[in-house]
């Protein structure tokens, strides 16, 4: 019963005609319709060859019919010949009628023999057809298939991107508006509370003056002062929060444009490794509306530090994730080549190229950046902190992540000393130079705890710095200004200051720049010491030596670029001592 009046409802309704009207119209809506169409074509493909073929079959038995009649008629006639000798009346008017019998039936062979050709070309254009209009379908199931694909694809992306808006706008908006108003209810109550006490110590005040005289009464004495150092202001905070994401702009911004002008100047470094400066300066316009997109929030927010400590770790989630998406946009191809570059400088176990080697320099000049990272991260995540006071785990583990840099640098050392089956001393020199800033990390750390660990400290900062300066400039430079033939000068040696091959015109620049490394050089390694910067009044200072750390870096990366373009060409530049190419 309760069927029936279903259909009677559906019947009514006209349901069937409706679903396949809103069918046809999402067809036509997702481009299905064609597929649609080019399936009814395949279907009257093979009901054609159908036909065909059995029209084809009926000719063949009826070919066959007629070729057998006609082989009997052509023996008759033959036993009739062989005696012809002997013929009557009978069998004269018998081979008449063989013989009449005999061309009809020919006739007839001909006429199914032309149908059954006929036939089988039609059979054949048939199937070529069919096979046209499956391989057409195929193809037009392959594109429908990869549009939905993309448009799911899309569609997901806006739907993840709205999810995130919502849960941002929910952070933003609708938490302090919670907070805000439970601090109001809050507020409400105790002035409710506190107005019932203050009557209370009224009241108590009032009996009190009625029982003292005024000569008893003593002046109540000052109430002293708040003990512990007062809370760091907001715009030092600021600078402490946000000094992670400024200063890998600045370096981001620095690096590209210094590429930029040794490509113009020295247009042969691209034999090392191509640039294309296009999605280079995008990225970093995207990367700096980020940053700043984050810095308008931060400012707009509230002034309690805690209630917006989500705001720099919601900034490295959203770099992160910009870094790692994984559809093909937002420049795959120059994300994906960093962090391919990452991980083969994470683990490179047989071989180290150049441009591993020029990353993993870089990063060195992270180093702070790295520790400043887990103390931010710590600071943002753990519910029991807040921004006045550093955790107590960033005084072990902020120097282990500002090693992390010097590890891997020095574990590229390591591999190519390796690769050359122990002979390449160079490298081994070269880790050395990494090694050195380990006791300038590790003292430091100790310098909380102990004081006597200052002298050792300063030593250590005194060798790194020292060792680093000389690397520069006779390695990664290949300059001759610290060799000790140039200072020490007799009549068989003829070696300049700086090297014979020079592709910057103006020399000043050379020394220029071996002076403002050497200076810079002792600044960062003051900048590697974490006990210097644990007092709030220090932080600008911290972050402008990293500034400076950052010029720096890009100024090494020229006349590095430029000394491995000489190195990589020495046939164009035959002047150089063929043992500075080994090096």
């Amino acid at each position: 019963m309760i069927r029936g009046r279903l259909l009677d409802i559906k019947n009514q309704l006209n349901l069937d005609a409706r679903i396949q009207l809103l069918s046809g119209q999402l067809n036509r809506l997702t481009g299905y319709e064609r597929i649609e169409n080019l399936k009814a074509v395949v279907i009257k493909a093979e009901q054609s060859i159908k036909q065909s073929r059995t029209m084809l079959i009926d000719s063949k038995r009826e070919y066959t019919k007629y070729t057998e009649l006609r082989r009997q008629s052509q023996k008759q006639v033959n036993d009739l010949l062989s005696n012809k000798s002997s013929w009557g009346d009978t069998e004269l008017n018998k081979f008449t009628q063989l013989v009449k019998s005999d061309h009809s039936i020919e006739k007839l062979e001909k006429e199914f023999m032309q149908k059954v050709e006929e036939y089988e070309k039609l059979v054949d254009r048939g199937f070529e057809k069919l096979l046209k209009s499956i391989l057409e379908r195929y193809h037009e199931e392959q594109i429908w298939s990869d549009k939905i694909r993309s448009m799911s694809s899309n569609y997901t992306l806006i739907a993840l991107s709205v999810n995130v808006l919502v849960f941002l706008m929910a952070i933003v908006f609708i938490e302090p508006y919670k907070r805000n108003r439970m601090l109001r209810e809050l507020e409400i109550n105790l002035d409710k509370d506190q107005v019932k006490i203050l009557s209370q110590i009224d009241s108590i005040r009032e009996e009190i003056s009625t029982l003292k005289t005024p000569a008893t009464v003593v002046d109540q004495p000052d109430m002293p002062a708040p003990l512990g150092p007062e809370p760091p202001s907001t715009s030092t905070q600021f600078e402490k929060i946000y000094n992670n994401p400024f200063t890998t702009l600045s370096i981001g911004i620095l690096i590209a444009l210094g590429l930029y002008l040794f490509s113009n100047v020295l247009h042969k470094y691209k034999n090392i490794f191509s640039i294309n400066f296009k999605p280079v300066w995008l990225i970093i316009i995207s990367y700096t509306l980020v940053v700043l997109s984050s810095l308008v929030l931060y400012t707009s927010t509230a002034n309690d530090l805690d209630s917006k400590a989500f705001i720099p770790t919601l900034t490295y989630i959203a770099l992160l994730l910009t870094l790692c998406y994984p559809f093909n946009a937002l420049f795959r191809h120059q994300r994906f080549q960093f962090i391919g570059t990452l991980g083969e400088i994470v683990y490179s176990p047989f071989q180290v190229t150049f441009n591993q080697v020029l990353l993993a320099d870089i990063l060195t000049s992270y180093a702070k950046v790295f520790g400043d990272f887990y103390t931010s991260l710590v600071q943002c995540l753990d519910p029991e902190s807040n921004f006045a006071i550093t955790p107590p785990s960033a005084n072990y583990m902020a120097p282990v992540f500002t090693a992390i840099p010097y590890i891997l640098r020095f574990k590229q050392c390591i591999v190519e000393y390796v690769a050359s089956n122990f002979t390449q001393k160079k490298s081994l020199l070269n880790a050395l130079k990494y090694a050195s800033s380990f006791p300038v990390i590790a003292f430091s750390a100790l310098h909380r705890y102990n004081n006597t660990a200052y002298n050792w400290w300063l030593i250590s900062v005194i060798v790194n710095s020292l060792f680093s300066f000389w690397w520069d400039v006779r390695n990664d430079w290949g300059l001759n200004f610290l060799d000790s033939d140039v200072w020490l000068r007799n009549g068989s040696t003829q070696k300049t200051s700086l090297r014979d091959v020079q592709l910057y015109k103006e020399s000043y620049k050379y020394y220029v720049a071996i002076f403002i490394d050497f200076i810079l050089r002792f600044t960062w390694s003051l900048k590697l010491s974490s006990h210097l910067h644990t007092y709030v009044e220090l932080e600008s200072g911290v972050f402008a030596l990293e500034i400076l750390e950052i010029f720096r870096r890009y100024l090494w990366c020229f006349f590095r670029l430029e000394w491995q373009v000489i190195k990589s060409n020495p046939h164009e530049y035959t002047s150089i001592p063929i043992h500075q190419y080994n090096n």
